[in-house]
Order: C-alpha cells, then structure tokens, then sequence
C-alpha cells in the first residue's frame, strides 16, 4: 500500500502478490460485476461467484496465498522380530489393519491390507 501523499494522482496505490506460481493457462481470469448497488472489477477463479483480487469506486483489495502446514509425517519404526508391530513412547504397539476392496471393471477385485498407526499424536 502506498499512501495517496506519496503518489502523482494524490489517491493510494495497492500491490498485491497472491503468492501463486505462474501457470498456462492461468487459473485466473478478468471479471467485472455490475448490478444496482454494485460496480466491481478484478481477477477471480472459475466457479467463484465474486471478485477475489480487484477494485471498486472506493476500495481496492488482494489476498495472499501463504503456505500451510497440511499435512505431517511419521517414520515408523518396525519391530524387527514382528512385523506387525511398531514403535511407540511406551513401547511396540500392533497395527490396526483394515482390508480395502477395489472393484476394477471387467477384473477380479483388487484387495489390500490398509495398516493405521495411533492417531493420537
């Protein structure tokens, strides 16, 4: 944001970086909004109803894409003398184990063993 002193037409200037990496074709595209009440004008996504980078008559505004923390990994260490089982704080603990049947068109179904660590980390 630079303050309207600072520039030549004495209104304020905003920058904005989404923090997104260029792409082709872009995710972005031009939109302008207009009904009784409204006049908007910027950048949005496809299937947003609204501007989400833009400028109307009194305002302008932007976003930043940060990056989050989505997801966490473990190593799990296996006992060497059962398989079945991994290391906790308190000791080894067994996997819960779970079967997963895939149907695949015109094939026998697919089945696999689905093991699950404690999940009360």
């Amino acid at each position: 944001m630079l303050a309207g002193r600072r520039t030549v037409s004495g209104k304020p200037l905003l920058a904005n970086d989404p923090h997104l990496g260029l792409t082709a074709p872009s995710v972005w595209y031009f939109a302008a909004l207009q009904a009784p009440g409204l006049d908007v004008i910027g950048a949005t996504l496809p299937g947003l109803p609204g501007v989400v980078l833009g400028r109307n008559a009194h305002v302008a505004w932007g976003m930043t894409n940060t990056g989050v923390d989505q997801q966490d990994l473990y190593l799990e260490r296996l006992n060497p003398e059962d398989a079945r089982e991994y290391e906790t704080p308190t000791g080894w603990q067994r996997f819960a184990e779970r079967v997963e049947r895939f149907k695949v068109k015109g094939e026998a179904d697919v089945e696999l063993i689905v093991r699950e660590s404690r999940t009360d980390l």
